[in-house]
């Protein structure tokens, strides 16, 4: 039984012969390298990453994290609004450092009210919670197609977000209620 090998490269979406000459360096500065074996009995293959895309995949990882964290967080904060009374309410918020009051618990709430639509998305969503805010004061249908994209609303702009609203960004902004449903 023969062990007929051959050898091949795949980087950047090209196949590239074994003998060219493709250093570590080569692979840090491209997209990674995938390189295959083949026998007669099996294919082994091994992918080997850029430094960048390395990087690029821990930071990701996190960032979703931190979404999902942030709309976890924001859920306890609304559902212990809900189920405390008024004093442990207040309790809860003095041991979280905050105040009823504080703009950042109104916030925490408006995320914390929609963590059903939110929590299916949370790959999608930025990791900072005032963009998670925002994003939440934007109609359903607009929130909707863009979930339907798959993309990222990690790198939406104040403007665009300000037009998703349906706010003219040079009028004076109407009160924060939010449309999402």
């Amino acid at each position: 039984m023969s062990n007929n090998i051959q050898n091949e490269f795949v980087q950047n979406g090209t196949t590239m012969d074994h003998d060219s000459d493709v250093s570590m360096s080569d692979i840090e500065q491209g997209l990674g390298q995938i390189r295959v074996f083949e026998t007669d009995n099996e294919i082994v293959v091994t992918h080997y990453v850029s430094a960048r895309e390395r990087f690029f995949s821990e930071y990701s990882k996190f960032a979703v994290k931190t979404a999902q964290s942030t709309v976890e967080m924001c859920r306890v904060i609304y559902e212990a609004k809900e189920s405390l009374d008024k004093s442990e309410y207040a309790s809860f918020l003095k041991d979280i450092g905050r105040k009823s009051e504080d703009s950042t618990i109104r916030k925490y709430l408006a995320i914390g009210e929609r963590y059903d639509d939110l929590i299916a998305y949370a790959n999608l969503l930025p990791s900072s919670w005032t963009s998670i805010y925002e994003i939440t004061q934007i109609p359903a249908e607009s929130f909707m197609a863009m979930v339907a994209t798959g993309e990222s609303m990690a790198n939406l702009t104040g403007a665009q977000l300000k037009l998703l609203r349906g706010i003219d960004s040079s009028a004076k902004p109407s009160t924060p209620d939010s449309l999402f449903l």
